[in-house]
């Protein structure tokens, strides 16, 4: 693929995207939904940090109707309504769309929801095997990963390449990958943005942190790790029935191709999700403002372990959900799945 052709392809995502986000039908907006779950912590959307290239963003719970917990079974419930979008592949989609069949769209639900309780039985078959004692592991973290795919999408237009629930009951690599692959474009439209993202749900903010950019420090580096990546999004990357586009974007990201680093940057999207002891009753407007000053400390956090696992000059995106109870989340999720 010559230049000219690299930049063609660019312009032809660029074009794209837009549909790649909207044909997945979301009945509402994430943003509708953010103002029904979380408060925005800032009176702005986000906070750019041009020192170290990083986009924080920071929502905290709201309480329920009745004020008697916070959003978490109506967040499990916005996850569990866009489960299909996560779980199924773009084109798989598509062609159920396309068929306007009420039960094939009814299959896929069941099987997205399979496919979830799947793995938390592969996974714990493949730690028992492999005597792992992980926090990371062990306790899922598939409702983040979910809710990370969501914000990448619809707060930041960047539509998923690579549906990575497809390949994470084949074995126990998959743990140890990304969590999942979002693309866009660079701000001046000449290179293609490549975003590896990682979701960590601790009670520990500080110990999230620190796995968190210990797992992505390597993909971010473009060491060999990312080939597996590269190897595995070439292969099956998945936007839809666009058959030009789809294979253009395959040779794109081919790990062989020289050209492949000169014109592809990588970036980091990141979601962490940690107890916060800040809460205090259900005034949501007074909670906010109990964890607002606390974000400063996040970012020095952030800060510290980008310098610690040597990430310079990537641009990395961070959405903070502090929590009442990050166990709470996970589990009211698993229970909506049925896992």
């Amino acid at each position: 693929m010559s230049r000219e052709d690299n930049i063609k392809t660019l312009q032809q995502l660029e074009n794209y995207i837009p549909e790649l986000i909207n044909v997945q039908s979301f009945d509402e907006s994430l943003a509708a939904c953010l103002a029904n779950i979380f408060q925005i912590t800032e009176n702005k959307d986000s906070i750019i940090l041009n020192d170290i290239n990083t986009n924080i963003y920071s929502y905290c719970l709201k309480p329920n109707r009745n004020s008697t917990n916070y959003c978490y079974e109506e967040l499990a419930n916005i996850l569990f309504k866009h489960i299909i979008q996560y779980t199924i592949p773009r084109s798989e989609i598509e062609k159920a769309q396309e068929q306007k069949n009420v039960s094939y769209i009814i299959e896929l639900e069941a099987k997205a929801k399979r496919r979830f309780v799947t793995y938390w039985e592969k996974r714990k078959q493949i730690l028992k095997q492999e005597n792992i004692d992980d926090e990371s592991i062990t306790k899922s973290g598939e409702g983040g990963e979910e809710l990370l795919f969501l914000l990448a999408e619809q707060i930041l237009g960047l539509p998923q390449a690579l549906c990575k629930m497809n390949f994470k009951t084949s074995g126990a690599v998959h743990f140890h990958g990304t969590d999942g692959i979002h693309i866009g474009l660079t701000e001046d439209n000449s290179k293609l943005a490549l975003y590896y993202s990682e979701v960590k749900v601790y009670q520990n903010i500080n110990t999230a942190i620190k796995k968190c950019l210990e797992s992505l420090a390597p993909l971010l580096k473009r060491d060999e790790k990312e080939k597996f990546e590269l190897d595995l999004l070439s292969s099956n990357i998945d936007i839809g029935n666009n058959p030009e586009i789809t294979n253009k974007l395959k040779e794109y990201f081919n790990p062989d191709r020289v050209e492949n680093i000169e014109l592809t940057e990588v970036r980091g999207l990141c979601l962490i999700a940690f107890d916060e002891k800040k809460y205090n009753g259900y005034e949501f407007k007074q909670n906010a403002k109990n964890i607002m000053p606390e974000v400063s400390n996040w970012i020095e956090a952030f800060q510290k372990e980008k310098i610690n696992n040597n990430i310079k000059d990537v641009v990395i995106n961070v959405f903070f959900i502090p929590m009442t109870c990050v166990d709470t989340f996970r589990e009211t999720f698993k229970n909506k799945i049925g896992g």
